[in-house]
């Protein structure tokens, strides 16, 4: 499990035993460089539409040895529109066209909100895994573990039309990808500061 591990790397907190918990924005973080030992993320990190430079903040605020574990629900996945866009079509909002898909939203679901075609545009980013790993490394970060976390009956319900549909939209995506529905990472920033 990823937050066992991230609690087994040994904190140092600057006055001894004070945690803070900051919240601010990480792809301009007003906390100065080497300032925290580790930073948590809790299913907001597929909301964060440049997650490159998120990991580069993080990996400059980070002390050396510090450690950022990251949860998050990738788009890709089979309820990656998360529970305002998830409809009864497997993958919709990885699939059609954002006009067919609000279409397709407002038809099956006419309760759900107005703002779910916009939320699923806007507000998710399309990062694959493979793209999550290559953004830590160019960052500076060693991935210490990278956990994809695979449902089985999603498997039962991808087939090769609904991946070629995703992929003509998404040539990132990989099966992988579609499969995961939670992805937690632990990261850790070199002991010897800035790689």
């Amino acid at each position: 499990d990823g937050f066992a591990k991230m609690q087994s790397v040994p904190a140092s907190p600057a006055d001894g035993d004070a945690i803070e918990l900051v919240a601010d924005d990480i792809c301009a973080c007003s906390l100065p460089d080497a300032s925290v030992d580790r930073i948590l993320s809790w299913q907001t990190f597929e909301h964060i539409m440049d997650p490159a430079a998120a990991l580069r903040e993080m990996h400059r605020v980070l002390r050396p040895g510090g450690v950022a574990f990251i949860e998050y629900n990738p788009f890709f996945s089979i309820d990656g529109a998360h529970w305002v866009g998830t409809i009864d079509i497997p993958w919709a909002h990885a699939r059609l066209d954002d006009e067919a898909f609000e279409e397709a939203v407002t038809t099956l679901h006419p309760g759900r909100p107005a703002y779910a075609g916009r939320l699923v545009r806007e507000r998710i980013n399309r990062m694959s895994h493979a793209q999550c790993r290559d953004f830590a490394h160019e960052a500076g970060f060693e991935v210490v573990e990278f956990l994809p976390r695979v449902r089985t009956e999603d498997a039962l319900v991808l087939d090769d039309r609904i991946l070629s549909q995703v992929l003509a939209r998404y040539p990132q995506a990989r099966p992988i990808d579609l499969l995961c529905r939670i992805v937690r990472v632990v990261l850790r920033k070199g002991e010897k500061g800035p790689i």
